[in-house]
């Protein structure tokens, strides 16, 4: 399922959240069909949206260990409390899974369950993701429970290519059928040129990239706003500010962004936001795999991969 970034997950940078052991997926799936004398479940899941991020390490405040994670969000129908959930997972084939808590990630008014919690795969490998079915399950304290299953797909494409692990270049020789990570860019400079523009200079090498953004902070680290998208969602043009080509072979890109372009966090404003960047990320994306569905759509994406917080 296609993902639009939203403001939210420029702001978070939480911990890591590690993949645990379960009964087998036998006894969930059973679970999740329960008989005519059972009582209702206050809600079901309609489809599940997930992530794939690469994070380079001096993202965080605190380095975490690796590099790869999920994030997943449970739409549903119907309405509940983070009290109603008895437990809320992702379950591999093997009844691994990563644990969703409720209390930290209920969103009632948008009906999901789920968010930027960076799950991933912890002590056994932090450096790669499993492809393939996975099935989100959430099983109330009524006896109920309700399921879905979804498919995580190479970045790119819509298909796995026989591949059924995600892992960063260092990582690739430990798996039987592995895809490489669109790599974390490089930044090599950042100049603010007074009030009225920045000029950021990155690159990247991967011809998977076809979108992207730069996220701008204090020097606290507090998130300001952000250059939103290297792409227009309903033409697919590139921003001007590329001059017609964004490189994906390791030559420099520089873009100068004005002022204007940019969007600030709702707390603040472009002249403050102007006045107190010293710290930027940028994040570069797929999305070329749904560009067929047209307008509206060039700004969906599957994986994302963040560079470190550069200092200016």
């Amino acid at each position: 399922m296609s993902f639009q970034p939203a403001l939210i997950f420029k702001k978070l940078t939480r911990g890591v959240f590690f993949l645990g052991v379960a009964c087998p997926l036998a006894m969930v799936f059973a679970c999740t069909n329960p008989t005519s004398s059972t009582p209702t479940a206050p809600a079901q899941i309609t489809d599940v949206g997930w992530i794939g991020e690469n994070i380079h390490t001096n993202f965080w405040s605190s380095p975490q260990s690796g590099h790869l994670f999920y994030d997943f969000w449970l739409n549903y129908s119907g309405s509940f409390s983070a009290s109603d959930v008895k437990t809320a997972r992702v379950y591999l084939p093997d009844g691994t899974h990563w644990t969703i808590d409720p209390t930290q990630y209920l969103n009632g008014t948008k009906k999901y369950l789920g968010g930027f919690g960076r799950w991933n795969n912890g002590p056994d490998d932090a450096n790669a993701l499993p492809l393939g079915t996975m099935k989100a399950v959430i099983e109330f304290n009524n006896g109920t429970a309700t399921s879905r299953e979804f498919t995580p797909h190479q970045p790119g494409t819509l298909g796995n290519g026989g591949h059924d692990f995600l892992t960063t270049t260092g990582s690739l020789n430990s798996y039987s059928s592995p895809v490489s990570a669109i790599p974390t860019p490089t930044v090599t400079n950042v100049v603010k040129n007074g009030t009225t523009s920045v000029t950021v200079t990155f690159s990247v090498i991967d011809s998977r990239v076809n979108n992207g953004f730069v996220w701008f902070y204090d020097s606290s680290n507090n998130y300001l706003g952000e250059f939103s998208t290297f792409r227009d969602k309903d033409t697919n043009a590139l921003s001007a500010v590329f001059g017609g080509t964004l490189n994906v072979n390791g030559t420099n890109n520089v873009i100068t962004i004005p002022a204007a372009s940019l969007t600030p966090d709702s707390s603040t404003n472009v002249t403050t936001m102007m006045n107190s960047m010293s710290r930027a990320v940028v994040g570069v994306t797929d999305g070329a795999q749904y560009a067929s569905l047209g307008a509206g759509h060039y700004t969906d994406i599957d994986y994302q991969s963040l560079s470190g917080k550069v200092s200016f």
